[in-house]
């Protein structure tokens, strides 16, 4: 048996993911060699503090918010669940030079012989390089969505749009097909980030592409239907949409979902 003569550390240390772990009152026991190469913090500099105390570990979401003061740390979560999981989204914390670092978390809960808890370990994973590419995307789908205000034909639609992530399978759209009518439709499609945001880009192309054929909303929607199984043919995903044409003349409109 080779593990009862190599130490937890020397493990660990081997991990190029950031790990701490702590007691069960959160105060940090062990911080590892990848922590220090991704932080700029040295074990020394950690090991005794409070995770919740110490400036480099309170937690951000994407909005800036502590998840600390929020009563949403992973690590106090897992301690109270004794669950482990990882948590849905990407959070900041700060390295020694000041520098934000987007990373992924991964929390536990540490148990002793009888199963009492004993401690919590973290494991952090830097994402700098999907969290470029998540906002780069994230910053294309806007573009696809109507943002801000329309004013034309006498109707006024003022549109909102603040996704949980950087990118996701949110989408709206308001446009005139023509000098009278105008079309507006919000989709969801399933899942997160990138995968659900390819979702709603086929949703736009098969709309606008049936709109240079069908004219009713409940005809539109069947016909994308019918493209978007064609194209993604994956099971398990979907989109729900609600589309409505709105005649700015009569002042009359359709609207269906799906």
């Amino acid at each position: 048996m080779i593990l009862p003569h190599i130490s937890y550390h020397k493990i660990l240390d081997q991990i190029q993911d950031g790990i701490f772990i702590t007691d069960p009152e959160r105060k940090i026991v062990y911080w590892n060699q990848g922590a220090e190469e991704l932080t700029g913090f040295t074990s020394s500099d950690v090991v005794g503090e409070y995770c919740y105390d110490f400036k480099g570990l309170c937690n951000t979401d994407q909005k800036g918010l502590y998840l600390c003061e929020l009563g949403m740390c992973p690590l106090e979560r897992t301690l109270l669940t004794n669950k482990s999981g990882i948590y849905p989204h990407i959070i900041f914390i700060e390295k020694k030079d000041g520098e934000e670092l987007p990373v992924s978390i991964n929390v536990g809960p540490i148990h002793n012989v009888r199963g009492d808890i004993v401690g919590g370990i973290c494991v952090f994973r830097n994402m700098a390089d999907e969290y470029r590419q998540m906002k780069l995307a994230g910053e294309i789908q806007k573009k696809m969505i109507t943002l801000g205000k329309i004013r034309e034909n006498g109707v006024s639609i003022e549109t909102f749009y603040k996704p949980v992530d950087e990118i996701g399978g949110d989408f709206l759209e308001a446009f005139f097909l023509d000098n009278k009518n105008l079309v507006a439709t919000i989709a969801d499609a399933t899942g997160h980030g990138i995968s659900a945001s390819l979702f709603t880009v086929i949703y736009k192309t098969l709309l606008h592409s049936s709109f240079s054929q069908l004219h009713d909303p409940a005809d539109v929607l069947h016909h994308v239907n019918h493209g978007f199984l064609e194209t993604t043919q994956i099971d398990g995903y979907y989109l729900t949409a609600a589309l409505i044409i709105f005649n700015s003349i009569t002042r009359c409109g359709k609207i269906t979902s799906a």
